[in-house]
């Protein structure tokens, strides 16, 4: 079986003005990850964390409460465009070796990243949607493709919210027409990301990675508000290329579909454009 955790990082609401402090972006996306290799990719992200921040808990703390300690990647994307250049150092040495244990699982990464207008409508509930509906196929098509089974787990958002998404899974599997995603074996569950080190993972991939690399693409010379940096381009610059090789990306005849796709109503640059 594999496991697959998603996480969300920017918001639903409407960019009304280039200056205006509304998240310009939304990426939704997430790792899918062998079922057999969660033990040993769990120790090895608690040991990072106790690594990188040993001062996040007292030294006669059990090994096991470090699960607890989250490093949020909204903290990590304010470092990694620190001032101060221990600081920076620190940050970058610390998403090369996440990225490191990410790459030593054969971790795989898909989703959605959609780039507000400014000034024009955005229906956020049917874009986050839509996107789990789109991931859910990448994520089916790859467990297909290695004869497996999958389960999805996301980071808990408004009750009424998970049970939307839900439901829109519901509709896939249970459609008159048949399945359209069988090997995904039940709807999304949503858990608690002090519990999950998936959950773990997946946000710092989109809120420490994908977010800033994201902004600084799509967003430069058209938003100017505070989630908008020039200084995140290093973060291209140092971990674009090695992004764009953990996606899983495929072929159907058409189109190649999967990986992080963009729809970018700004500029109207493509997904490859983020991991130059």
């Amino acid at each position: 079986m594999h496991l697959f955790y998603m996480d969300e990082s920017g918001c639903t609401g409407v960019l009304p003005t280039s200056t205006s402090n509304i998240q310009p972006i939304i990426v939704i996306a997430g790792i899918i990850l062998e079922e057999s290799q969660l033990h040993s990719l769990t120790i090895d992200y608690l040991n990072l964390k106790r690594r990188f921040f040993p001062g996040k808990l007292p030294v006669t703390s059990e090994f096991l409460q470090w699960v607890l300690v989250e490093i949020k990647g909204n903290e990590i994307r304010k470092y990694a465009r620190s001032s101060i250049h221990r600081e920076r150092s620190h940050t970058y040495s610390f998403l090369d070796e996440f990225l490191k244990l990410l790459e030593k699982y054969a971790i795989k990464i898909i989703g959605r990243l959609w780039v507000k207008g400014i000034a024009q409508p955005f229906d956020g509930k049917a874009v986050y949607t839509s996107s789990v509906q789109h991931i859910c196929k990448y994520f089916n098509h790859y467990i297909t493709t290695v004869n497996s089974t999958g389960f999805i787990i996301a980071d808990s958002r408004d009750p009424a919210l998970n049970v939307n998404v839900a439901h829109s899974i519901f509709t896939m599997k249970f459609k008159s027409s048949g399945d359209a995603i069988p090997q995904i074996i039940e709807m999304p569950s949503f858990g608690h990301s002090q519990n999950h080190v998936g959950i773990q993972i997946a946000d710092l991939l989109c809120s420490a990675l994908l977010f800033p690399m994201a902004t600084c693409t799509y967003c430069l010379g058209y938003v100017h508000n505070i989630h908008v940096h020039a200084e995140h381009i290093g973060l291209k610059r140092s971990f674009g290329a090695r992004l764009r090789s953990l996606q899983y990306m495929y072929f159907d005849e058409v189109k190649w579909q999967g990986g992080v796709t963009v729809s970018d109503i700004i500029g109207k640059k493509s997904a490859a454009a983020m991991f130059c």
